[in-house]
């Protein structure tokens, strides 16, 4: 079984290491998360492990039947990257399903808030009719208040009228006692020269009668 050359085991243990070092460095950068790397520093650690200890590759070698170490290497490397495969094929699945999942859920919250959007502007007609109509009541309150301010002015012109009609009928009223009384001392008046005139009328009866007595005399 031939053995690597120097230049072969140089260039295998440079690639390894410049490999592992890479990934490392993309999981430092934060280029690759850490649960994906992993993988890749087992491929690039296995590799490096064997061409520094040359006597577990030809072990290896004898137990996989391959004709070289190298081909061995070849051989592990292919069977890595088929795992490496096999488990970015797995993420994928994982991860298509997660996103069918959000896009039915994107779907239903879509749904949702258009219904809710639909909701919101129905009850923004309902607010904006009822708001027409509470302005329509405040027009009505506002003429009924009208009203009732020009029924309290017809009411205060009224009752002013009512208060000059009674200080007239008061003033008439001090009128009507004033001619009352007038009449009331004319009357006493009338009635004393009433007594007078019979009394006159008295005194001449009893002149008549003297008179007449004095003209009976001469006539005897």
């Amino acid at each position: 079984m031939a053995e690597l050359t120097l230049h072969q085991t140089i260039f295998a243990l440079v690639t390894s290491l410049l490999a592992f070092l890479f990934v490392l460095e993309l999981v430092r950068r934060r280029r690759l998360r850490e649960e994906y790397s992993w993988l890749w520093l087992l491929t690039a650690g296995f590799m490096v492990v064997m061409v520094a200890w040359y006597k577990l590759l030809l072990v290896i070698t004898r137990v996989v039947g391959a004709v070289t170490p190298l081909n061995t290497l070849l051989l592990c490397a292919v069977l890595f990257l088929f795992a490496i495969a096999v488990h970015y094929s797995v993420i994928i699945s994982r991860l298509t399903t997660q996103v069918k999942n959000l896009a039915q859920e994107t779907a239903s919250a879509t749904a949702d808030v258009t219904d809710r959007i639909a909701r919101i502007q129905s009850d923004a007609r309902g607010a904006v009719s009822a708001i027409g109509e509470i302005q329509e009541i405040i027009g009505q309150i506002n003429e009924i208040q009208a009203n009732i301010s020009a029924a309290v002015q017809q009411q205060t012109t009224i009752a002013s009228r009512i208060g000059g009609s009674v200080a007239d009928a008061a003033a008439s009223s001090g009128t009507i006692s004033t001619g009352i009384s007038g009449m009331a001392v004319a009357a006493g008046r009338t009635a004393r020269g009433a007594d007078d005139a019979r009394q006159a009328a008295h005194e001449l009866a009893n002149l008549s009668g003297e008179l007449n007595e004095l003209v009976g005399g001469f006539r005897h």
